[in-house]
């Protein structure tokens, strides 16, 4: 009696409907998983560390871009440590006994604690 066609309803839903609702499924199913957590705090209150050691209770493997940042911040630290040092000797007038030492400790003060350089230079090392 009406203007159109109509279809009977077949109690199924078209093919591109049910691939929608199975990967809505999975991803939730996926998710369940997932559990997302916001640590706030201030610098260097230990955020990180909360965050690593979860990752070894729950054995889980750090990715190959984690590893490159931790081996930059190591390396990092590593040379700035190395700097204080070096300045806080020449403040207290206490001078590097081993001659070989003072040009390294003066190439050291020189360089630049950045990431541009991903090596450690071996007459230094």
């Amino acid at each position: 009696m009406g203007c159109g066609t109509s279809a009977e309803k077949t109690g199924q839903a078209p093919d591109n409907e049910s691939a929608a609702d199975k990967l809505l499924r999975e991803a939730a199913e996926n998710d369940r998983y997932n559990i997302k957590i916001l640590l706030l705090g201030a610098g260097e209150s230990g955020k990180s560390t909360v965050v690593k050691q979860i990752k070894l209770i729950g054995n889980v493997q750090e990715t190959s871009d984690e590893r490159k940042k931790y081996i930059s911040a190591l390396r990092r630290n590593i040379i700035e440590a190395m700097q204080i040092l070096i300045q806080a000797a020449e403040t207290l007038g206490i001078e590097i006994e081993n001659e070989e030492l003072r040009p390294k400790a003066m190439d050291i003060l020189k360089m630049e604690n950045d990431n541009s350089s991903s090596v450690f230079p071996n007459d230094l090392a």
